[in-house]
């Protein structure tokens, strides 16, 4: 029994020593370091591309906004893992975890989700683009902006109004949405 107890007292010995802690805290050091490292690399990355991406094309304002956004997500979603990993950290675990909370999340913000999905179909549908006059629930205005989320509309008045994408794509009947 001595031996076992011995042998316990010897191994927590070693794992909160000095020289055992000051080791974790210098590779710990190190693996925050280097994942900052990636991300700010990714950030930058994202930026480069998202100011050259549309330079000399001749795509519009409305594709360029939304795929700049698009682009921008995924590039710091990647940068994000790519720094998780680069710092020791196992990404394929997380990954799954957010997998799963992604669905439950998804169930119960439907909403969200919903506005997400009618910000793609404006985008490919084009009832509308950015510039353009509509009339949205009796409010006039100049459409300023499409998001994922919502459609931006500065009033007469210089008002900016958010619209869900929702509501808009349930407005979408011949004769509402001007």
């Amino acid at each position: 029994m001595n031996t076992f107890l011995d042998s316990i007292r010897a191994r927590l010995q070693s794992l909160f020593s000095l020289a055992s802690l000051g080791r974790t805290l210098a590779d710990l050091q190190v693996n925050v370091l280097v994942g900052i490292a990636v991300f700010y690399g990714a950030w930058r990355l994202a930026r480069l591309a998202m100011a050259n991406a549309f330079r000399r094309t001749g795509v519009d304002v409305t594709t360029a906004s939304f795929v700049q956004a698009v682009l921008k997500f995924v590039m710091l979603a990647f940068g994000m893992v790519s720094a998780l990993d680069a710092s020791g950290i196992q990404t394929s675990a997380i990954l799954t975890s957010l997998g799963i909370a992604g669905l439950t999340i998804g169930f119960a913000a439907k909403d969200a989700l919903s506005n997400l999905i009618s910000g793609l179909l404006i985008f490919l549908d084009r009832p509308f683009v950015i510039g353009d006059l509509v009339e949205i629930d009796g409010h006039y205005g100049r459409v300023d902006r499409i998001t994922l989320r919502s459609t931006r509309i500065i009033t007469n008045d210089g008002k900016m109004l958010a619209v869900p994408n929702t509501e808009i794509i349930n407005m979408m009947k011949p004769g509402i949405l001007s």
